[in-house]
């Protein structure tokens, strides 16, 4: 998941869209809620479809073997991004990239560029908009 995401109009369409596609998907969002520009490392509250519904949750990987508060919140700023070439060996995303997938809704994401040793934002997204 990239650090930087955009939810907007259209993310909101698409749940809405999902929800009348899919029987029994249960909606647990305020719509009236604002969506913006946030960045992963705040840990915002989202949506998310995961198990037969879509609920606001904050995002971030909380693996079984953190034993403390700490070492959760350390790991957790650590693992935002999982690498597809190396998720099913790293312990911290092992088991939960085979059980505990979900779908972050999101209009787009940034990626940044770098050119001349500046760091310039790229928006990512669908181009069907």
């Amino acid at each position: 998941m990239c650090f930087t995401v955009s939810v907007e109009q259209r993310a909101k369409k698409a749940i809405r869209e999902y929800v009348k596609t899919h029987d029994g998907v249960q909606l647990e969002i305020d719509f009236n809620e604002d969506f913006f520009l946030v960045s992963g490392f705040a840990h915002p509250r989202l949506p998310i479809i995961k198990q037969g519904k879509i609920e606001l949750s904050e995002w971030g990987l909380i693996p079984s073997f953190a034993y403390s508060e700490e070492m959760a919140r350390d790991i957790r700023e650590k693992t935002l991004n999982a690498r597809s070439d190396t998720i099913h060996e790293k312990q911290s995303y092992k088991s939960s990239i085979k059980d505990q997938r979900a779908i972050l809704v999101v209009d787009g994401f940034f990626e940044w560029m770098h050119q001349g040793g500046k760091k310039i934002p790229y928006y990512i997204f669908p181009k069907d908009n």
